[in-house]
């Protein structure tokens, strides 16, 4: 059973072999893309959580306090990954000419 997640990462690893330094940088890109969405979940949760601090202990300092500290750091990490992503979408642009889902113009 404990291998049974590897075999499933296996079809993928098998097709993603890069052959030119392209193809590794668009094999790590989508390796950490499709973890993204996953963590801005978990700091969505965690700034979910710190807000429901906050409130349910209103009347204790410190865990009002507590509260209000997994917010910021939500917030924090949740900015840091759309930040990621911004760069990430931006130095694809700029270095392999790939327009941001926009249909590219035919050249004549």
């Amino acid at each position: 059973m404990k291998y049974f997640f590897l075999a499933l990462l296996v079809p993928f690893f098998a097709h993603a072999a890069p052959s030119d330094f392209t193809g590794v940088v668009n094999l790590f890109l989508s390796l950490v893309n499709a973890v993204i969405p996953v963590l801005m979940g978990l700091a969505f949760l965690l700034f979910l959580w710190g807000i429901a601090q906050f409130i349910r202990n209103a009347a204790d300092t410190k865990s009002h306090e507590d509260g209000k500290q997994m917010m910021i750091w939500g917030i924090i990490a949740l900015f840091v990954m759309v930040s990621y992503l911004a760069i990430v979408h931006a130095a694809q642009g700029d270095v392999f000419g790939r327009s941001f889902g926009r249909p590219s113009l035919p050249e004549n």
